[in-house]
């Protein structure tokens, strides 16, 4: 069982990216994941969860080398614990096709999208709008 004061109000941490926020969105996530890897073990899902988080929010300040290795480590995590075709796992590689693309990795960009085409189709069809937004990023790339 996991202890009653292990959590911390994740909303209020990175709830909003907003400016002025994100300093403190990095330091909440950074001590989320101390805490979750504590408790959960480093190979827990909302370890993986976390460090997609993190992520996000390293990549919005600019520094795409550690963004791109915190989804690295969130996904050896997402692999071990869903299959192949899992919507979380297609979302972190999404992730790492747009930072990728936005460092100008064109060609690791667009085989990471036609990945995640590919498993999105398999996940929800091909009508879906998930399908959609990742063919207007491989159409970008």
């Amino acid at each position: 069982m996991v202890p009653r004061n292990c959590h911390i109000p994740l909303k209020s941490c990175y709830g909003s990216h907003g400016f002025g926020r994100v300093r403190r969105s990095k330091d909440c996530l950074e001590r989320t994941h101390k805490i979750r890897s504590r408790v959960y073990g480093k190979k827990h899902p909302l370890v993986a969860s976390t460090l997609t988080n993190l992520a996000s929010v390293v990549y919005t300040m600019g520094d795409f080398k550690k963004a791109m290795v915190l989804n690295e480590d969130a996904l050896e995590i997402q692999k071990a614990c869903y299959p192949d075709a899992h919507p979380l796992v297609a979302v972190t590689l999404k992730n790492m096709a747009m930072i990728e693309n936005s460092t100008g990795n064109l060609d690791k960009a667009k085989a990471l999208y036609e990945r995640v085409l590919q498993m999105e189709e398999l996940i929800y069809g091909e009508l879906h709008p998930a399908v959609a937004s990742t063919l207007n990023n491989l159409a970008d790339t």
